[in-house]
């Protein structure tokens, strides 16, 4: 199980490391897009030991999740076209690609669901 600690939040601009059974494992750098408060853009890196595990997909559904709560409502991604594992975790977890004006480089967007507190009030009685 993964576990993101906040180290500094000032609105989007966020720092969050990620812990996976007690042990630091890697981190997440969100940064808000331009004057588009509920859009973010983030960075990850797993540590090498600890790549292939589940362990990057599982704290990215954890940051869409706060970052939900938080207002957010669409996240984008910049990743090298040839980090092919990254741009397959992507695509699993519903990225579409736009283009890029950068060579070499993959953009790729997706909405984020508003949580509505009352709604998963109701589906949970």
């Amino acid at each position: 199980m993964v576990e993101l600690r906040c180290l500094s939040a000032e609105g989007m601009n966020r720092r969050y490391a990620v812990y996976s059974e007690g042990q630091y494992v890697g981190g997440i750098t969100v940064y808000p897009i331009g004057n588009h408060p509920e859009e973010a853009a983030y960075g990850i890196l797993i540590c090498r030991r600890f790549r292939r595990r589940g362990l990057a997909g599982e704290a990215l559904n954890c940051l869409f999740q706060e970052l939900a709560a938080q207002g957010c409502r669409r996240v984008r991604v910049r990743i090298e076209a040839r980090n092919a594992a990254s741009l397959a975790l992507h695509r699993s977890l519903g990225f579409v690609q736009y283009p890029a004006e950068e060579p070499g480089i993959c953009c790729l967007t997706r909405p984020l669901q508003a949580l509505n507190r009352e709604s998963e009030r109701m589906e949970n009685e």
